[in-house]
């Protein structure tokens, strides 16, 4: 049976739970632990060599591969990967513009090497800076504000 992907509190988030553990375990159920172990397999499985512990460099290639092992399928919904930087939208912009009833994970970056991933689904995000909790969307953490968005990504089940 396909899993239910839909935005929740994240099991079990500690402080070392990074970007794409967070993400992840918000739309799927699962701890970030349990994430970060799924992510090392399928590194394994393409030749990599990266422990179960978490980390801040998951590879996309990986989790959305995740995604699939997971039961989940994926599809990209905005993309503004060839967008110039400056044109891209903020995450602020983003949300503003984006209160869709899917679950999504959205992918971010500095164009400069720093990259952030956050899922949202309906006016809702989980992140990081909430502390893998559940929250209404109203602005992006300070932190967060010199990032714009790259592509953002649909997670639904597998169709049966």
């Amino acid at each position: 049976m396909a899993s239910v992907f839909n935005l929740r509190d994240v099991r079990d988030w500690t402080k070392d739970a990074s970007c794409t553990p967070t993400a992840l375990a918000a739309l799927t159920g699962k701890t970030p632990q349990e994430i970060g172990v799924l992510l090392a397999e399928i590194a394994a499985e393409d030749g990599r060599v990266i422990g179960p512990e978490l980390r801040q460099d998951y590879a996309p290639k990986d989790w959305l591969k995740a995604v699939n092992r997971l039961g989940g399928d994926w599809a990209v919904k905005d993309d503004f990967r060839s967008t110039p930087f400056a044109d891209r939208p903020t995450i602020n912009e983003w949300m503003a513009a984006n209160s869709g009833v899917e679950p999504e994970l959205v992918i971010c970056d500095d164009d400069n090497g720093i990259a952030h991933v956050f899922a949202t689904d309906d006016g809702y995000v989980v992140d990081t800076y909430t502390e893998g909790r559940r929250v209404r969307f109203t602005a992006v953490d300070p932190e967060y504000e010199f990032l714009r968005v790259k592509y953002s990504i649909l997670v639904e089940p597998l169709a049966e």
